[in-house]
C-alpha cells in the first residue's frame, strides 16, 4: 500500500495482533470457568472430593494468573511483544495441563463420566481455536495437552475398533487443527485490512487539513464536514460552519441558487463545475472566490459533493 512500507505494517500488524488476543481473555476466562464448574461436578461423583478439589483448585490458579495477564497486559504500553506471548503461551500450557490431567491420575472410571471427559476435552479445544487461535503457538500448547491425552484414552478404550478408532481421533485433530487454521487466516486478514484502512485515513485527513484550498463537503444546503483551511477563508470555527446554512457565506441567495443551479446540472452529465462567486466572512466582508465541485460516488447515503474554495486573486469586491 502506498505510504505505508512493508516493516511498518508488519510491525504494526504484531502489535494489533497482540492486543486482540489478549482482548478475548476475559470471554475465554469466563468460557473456561463454566467448563470447570461442569467437570467439577462430575469429578465430585466420580472422583472424590479431594481429587475434585485439588484440580479446581488448580485451574482456578491459572484462570486467576490469566486474569492477572490480562490486566497487566491493558495497563502497560505494548512492549517487548515476545515476552507477552510467552506469557500468554505459559499460561495456555498451564490450562492444557489441566485439562490433559483428566484423562491421567483423575481419569474416571464411569464409562458415561469418560464420555463428558472426551467431549469436554474436544470443546476445549475448539474453544482454545477461537479465543487462541491468533497465536499459533499459544494454541498447540495448549491444545495438545488437552486434546492428545483424550484421544489416547478413546483409542485405548475402544481398541478393538482400531482403524475406525484412529480414523476418529485423527478426524478431530484435522478438525480442530483446521478451525484455528482458517480462524488465524481471518483474523490477520481482517486486521491488516483495518490498519491499512486506517493509515490511508489518516493519510487523506492530514491532505484535507494541510492543503491551501478550502475543502467543503456539502449535503443539502449545509456543509457537513470542512477543512481548517475553509474556516480561515471565512473567519468561522468549523463548528459554525456546520450549523449555519449555506445563504449565510454567500454575498447574495441568488449567487448561491445560481452556483446549485449550475453544479447540479454539470453533475448531472457526470461532469465537475467550476465558477467563481462571492462570498461573505463571519464579519460581513465580501470576497471573490474560485469554487470547484464533483459530486461524490455515494449509492447507499444521501448525495453529496466535495468541493474546493479560494481566493480569486485577480478579482476585487467594488469599495
Amino acid at each position: 500500500m502506498p505510504g505505508l512500507p512493508p516493516d511498518t505494517l508488519k510491525a504494526l500488524l504484531a502489535v494489533q495482533r497482540l492486543k486482540l488476543l489478549f482482548s478475548r481473555l476475559p470471554a475465554g476466562i469466563v468460557s473456561s470457568l463454566i467448563a470447570l464448574f461442569l467437570m467439577f461436578v462430575i469429578l465430585l461423583e466420580t472422583s472424590g472430593a479431594d481429587m475434585a478439589k485439588g484440580w479446581a483448585a488448580f485451574m482456578l490458579s491459572v484462570l486467576g494468573l490469566r486474569g492477572w495477564l490480562w490486566y497487566a497486559f491493558h495497563n502497560r504500553a505494548p512492549e517487548h511483544l515476545l515476552r507477552w506471548e510467552l506469557a500468554y503461551a505459559f499460561a495456555a500450557l498451564l490450562m492444557g495441563l489441566g485439562w490433559g490431567w483428566l484423562n491421567g491420575p483423575v481419569y474416571p472410571s464411569n464409562l458415561y463420566a469418560q464420555v463428558v471427559v472426551l467431549t469436554m476435552s474436544l470443546a476445549v479445544s475448539f474453544a482454545a481455536a477461537v479465543f487462541m487461535g491468533l497465536s499459533c503457538m499459544s494454541f498447540w500448547i495448549m491444545a495438545l495437552p488437552t486434546l492428545l491425552p483424550a484421544l489416547w484414552r478413546f483409542l485405548d478404550n475402544f481398541g478393538h475398533y482400531s482403524v475406525f478408532s484412529w480414523l476418529l481421533s485423527g478426524t478431530a485433530l484435522a478438525m480442530v487443527g483446521t478451525v484455528q487454521t482458517v480462524h488465524h487466516r481471518a483474523m490477520l486478514e481482517n486486521l491488516r485490512r483495518r490498519i491499512e484502512s486506517e493509515a490511508l485515513l489518516a493519510e487523506q485527513q492530514a491532505i484535507f487539513q494541510s492543503t491551501t484550498l478550502g475543502i467543503a463537503v456539502i449535503q443539502g444546503d449545509h456543509i457537513v464536514k470542512a477543512n481548517q483551511r475553509l474556516g480561515e477563508l471565512l473567519a468561522r470555527r468549523l463548528h459554525d460552519l456546520q450549523e449555519l446554512p449555506l445563504t449565510e457565506h454567500f454575498a447574495t441567495v441568488s449567487e448561491l441558487d445560481t452556483l446549485i443551479a449550475n453544479s447540479e446540472a454539470a453533475f448531472a452529465k457526470g461532469h465537475a463545475y467550476h465558477g467563481a462567486f462571492r462570498m461573505r466572512r463571519s464579519d460581513g466582508r465580501e470576497f471573490w472566490a474560485e469554487i470547484s465541485g464533483r459530486r461524490m460516488d455515494n449509492t447507499d447515503g444521501p448525495v453529496r459533493s466535495v468541493w474546493l474554495i479560494g481566493e480569486a486573486p485577480l478579482r476585487s469586491i467594488p469599495q
